[in-house]
């Protein structure tokens, strides 16, 4: 329920487009054995070059507003091809939302809904995200 202070602001609402192939993360990490203790897993050199543009264009267009409040996120997908899993690019995707400090932490999403669509030529992903009272 909206406090009275909550009724005068309206919630933000925030949309925009990151070009760029999403990558499947949990595809994406590399386990290193190292000669002495744990093994420990790496990011590949795509994951961190996805990660990289992706930060760039989210703040470049996030207009330095970070939501704190619960949110509800729409993700439209486009792959290069239908092989690609949907569910494979959200947490990739939600991990680079909380780095540009779109939204203070993933866990804060309590709506989720995502769309699949194919265009070879000009792989992205539109974004949408709304604050919830």
């Amino acid at each position: 329920m909206a406090t009275e202070q909550q009724a005068l602001i309206p919630p933000l609402k925030l949309k925009w487009v990151a070009f760029g192939q999403v990558p499947a993360k949990s595809n994406h990490y590399s386990i290193r054995a190292p000669k002495k203790g744990m093994p420990f897993t790496i990011k590949t050199p795509e994951l961190k070059d996805w990660e990289k543009n992706f930060a760039a264009q989210v703040t470049a267009n996030a207009k330095n507003q970070q939501i704190s409040n619960q949110v509800r996120i729409t993700l439209r997908v486009w792959f290069r091809s239908q092989a690609s899993d949907l569910d494979n690019a959200a947490k990739g995707i939600l991990d680079g939302l909380q780095k540009a400090s779109v939204i203070v932490n993933d866990n804060r999403v309590k709506e989720l809904h995502m769309f699949k669509d194919v265009d070879p030529s000009r792989p992205r992903v539109e974004i949408t995200v709304e604050e919830l009272y």
